[in-house]
């Protein structure tokens, strides 16, 4: 997400980034008509059939692995002879992993999101999180340094080989945990979680309420949530990166930020912060080919339980 989101900022999309449904990789022959650095904004005419337009395409001769799928990303079978293939989260992830620390756009999330996860992170320490779509664990050390212990979750295996490479003696030590899994996987009645943190994930989950219905499962009634992806406002499609000049598509889905809001409030889920950036609050933003539309967005929720 990356900035996929994708933009995803996909997220890179990402938004991982990170999505957490896997799918069958399928080739679709879409044209890119625009992108930006990296980062996918294709304004391209893709019939999207995501939650808020369903009904706006039922009817249409719409094709998704052979067959249309209500609530997924559909595109026209063919529409010129440069096909490409869009990846599943876990398979695109997986291609760009090794590439994934040194991507152009970590500095713009660095300079832009990382501040504000460390000012929440402030109030979080000798205590137990989880980091949902954890990657690379850009954020880990924040709280590791904190006395936290914390589980890392990501779909994408390769993501998690390079998380672990980078912390071996808090895995030695106990403190942290990763594991390959896909956050409706996760089953951790036991012992819940004080807080959850997720970045550019959102926009890589198709199931959105099934999502917010799995933290409300595995976080404490007073625990903390800091949320954070590309604006679903952006002009993009896919999360789109380029490696080695091979271009790597992946699917994205946006949310409307209201139904994102109603689905937090109806699992009772206080939200404390909700702000959204525009390009003109941000740093490096000469690295951003934009319009007045906000970039990225955060919420800071409690669960009220």
């Amino acid at each position: 997400m990356e900035i996929k989101s994708i933009n995803k900022i996909n997220y890179p999309r990402t938004n991982l980034n990170i999505a957490f449904t896997p799918k069958k990789k399928s080739d679709h022959t879409i044209p890119p008509q625009k992108t930006l650095d990296g980062m996918t904004i294709m304004a391209i005419p893709i019939i999207a059939a995501i939650n808020h337009n369903q009904e706006a395409i039922r009817g249409k001769n719409i094709t998704f692995d052979g067959q249309f799928q209500p609530n997924s990303k559909s595109i026209p079978k063919k529409s010129n002879s440069n096909p490409i293939q869009i990846y599943s989260a876990k398979d695109g992830y997986n291609k760009i992993a090794d590439h994934y620390d040194t991507w152009k756009w970590q500095k713009f999330w660095e300079e832009n999101e990382m501040p504000l996860i460390m000012e929440w992170s402030k109030n979080k320490k000798n205590s137990y999180g989880a980091d949902i779509g954890v990657g690379t664990g850009r954020n880990l050390k924040i709280f590791l340094d904190n006395n936290n212990q914390i589980d890392g979750f990501d779909i994408s295996d390769e993501m998690i080989t390079i998380c672990k490479q980078k912390y071996p003696d808090y895995i030695d030590k106990g403190t942290l945990n990763c594991y390959n899994l896909s956050i409706f996987d996760i089953n951790n009645s036991n012992h819940k979680y004080d807080w959850i943190i997720s970045n550019r994930v959102v926009s890589n989950i198709e199931d959105l309420e099934k999502f917010i219905q799995t933290l409300q499962k595995i976080i404490k009634v007073g625990g903390e949530c800091f949320i954070s992806d590309v604006h679903p406002d952006r002009n993009y499609d896919y999360t789109h990166l380029n490696i080695d000049n091979n271009d790597i598509y992946i699917e994205t889905y946006k949310h409307p930020i209201q139904q994102i809001k109603q689905l937090f409030e109806k699992y009772n889920f206080e939200i404390v912060k909700y702000e959204e950036f525009l390009k003109d609050n941000l740093k490096l933003t000469n690295t951003i080919k934009t319009d007045i539309k906000p970039i990225f967005y955060y919420f800071i929720l409690k669960y009220k339980g």
